[in-house]
């Protein structure tokens, strides 16, 4: 893994002393690098070079800054760019090191390896004491519902009674109830293992067919979910 160099302030001698490793080798060409040869510090490119290559022969290219002034017919000997900050292109900078690894600058510590992430399902006889938590009413039925948080981030109600006929699993973690949806070979596996699946109540509540029945179901905040 590629490890990014720290940002030397610049006209320090740290800097100084990482631009001079990297003249020790030339820039790959674009795309990985800018081209520039040995003894020469790294630009960042024109998005329009001065003088394009078919132009080489006719036309001759323009002085400095904005080239490198060489006349028709030769090419051109650095590349055109305006001028970069820091030691150079980074893929020059990791040439250099491997070419002349005594005068590496030393690179940052290699990131930590993350933690390992926490069971944060609980059990399914703990599931089920803290799904109970959550039950409200209907504002149309007044059936007991639990309001669930999809997986894409929304809130649907769910009946909170078990359903033969379900196809959605539901689980308590510390941010409240997941809804999790299931094909019918999973809801056979999930029965199996002995969970319980929930049908949507927009099913099973009588007035489910309403066009703006979300609205009178109303979401209540549970005291549980941050």
């Amino acid at each position: 893994m590629i490890r990014r160099r720290q940002h030397h302030a610049q006209h320090t001698y740290d800097l100084l002393q990482e631009q001079e490793h990297a003249r020790l080798v030339a820039c790959p060409p674009p795309p990985e690098g800018c081209g520039a040869p040995v003894g020469t510090d790294c630009v960042r490119l024109y998005r329009r070079p001065p003088r394009e290559y078919d132009d080489v022969h006719r036309t001759a290219c323009p002085p400095p800054p904005e080239g490198c002034g060489v006349a028709h017919g030769e090419q051109c000997v650095t590349p055109h760019g305006g001028r970069r900050q820091g030691p150079g292109c980074w893929r020059r900078v990791q040439l250099a090191d491997v070419a002349h690894p005594q005068g590496a600058h030393p690179a940052l510590p290699a990131p930590t390896a993350p933690t390992a992430p926490g069971r944060r399902l609980l059990p399914v006889d703990q599931a089920r004491r803290d799904i109970a938590a959550h039950v409200q009413p209907c504002g149309w039925c007044h059936g007991r519902i639990v309001h669930a948080t999809t997986c894409d981030g929304g809130s649907t109600p769910v009946d909170a009674e078990p359903s033969p006929a379900g196809r959605l699993l539901l689980s308590v973690d510390d941010r409240g109830v997941r809804c999790h949806p299931l094909t019918a070979g999973q809801v056979a596996g999930a029965l199996d293992h002995g969970h319980r699946v929930h049908t949507a109540h927009r099913e099973t509540c009588p007035q489910g067919t309403r066009p703006h029945w979300g609205r009178g179901v109303h979401v209540y905040p549970s005291a549980r979910r941050t």
